[in-house]
């Protein structure tokens, strides 16, 4: 069942997805011969403790160049860019 309303961040939410879709962008290539993929999806996830909460996840994926593994740690840290 899909709840009636969602409490959050509007504000945060909006940025954090506009970040990340905007590195998404940055880092895909968009040339004519070898064009990327930006994909933003969003699901409901039910809790199966409590019927009357939900949580969405969002989920940011691209076919850009993606973060070199030594790299891959960083990203959890307070602010971090692995690449310009």
């Amino acid at each position: 069942m899909i709840p009636d309303q969602l409490i959050g961040d509007a504000l945060r939410l909006r940025q954090v997805i506009t970040n990340l879709v905007g590195n998404a962008i940055k880092f895909t290539p968009s040339k004519p011969i070898k064009r990327g993929q930006v994909t933003l999806t969003c699901r409901l996830v039910q809790s199966k403790s409590n019927s009357q909460t939900a949580t969405l996840e969002f989920c940011v994926a691209d076919t850009g160049i993606g973060i070199k593994k030594d790299k891959l740690e960083l990203i959890f840290d307070t602010f971090c860019q692995a690449d310009g």
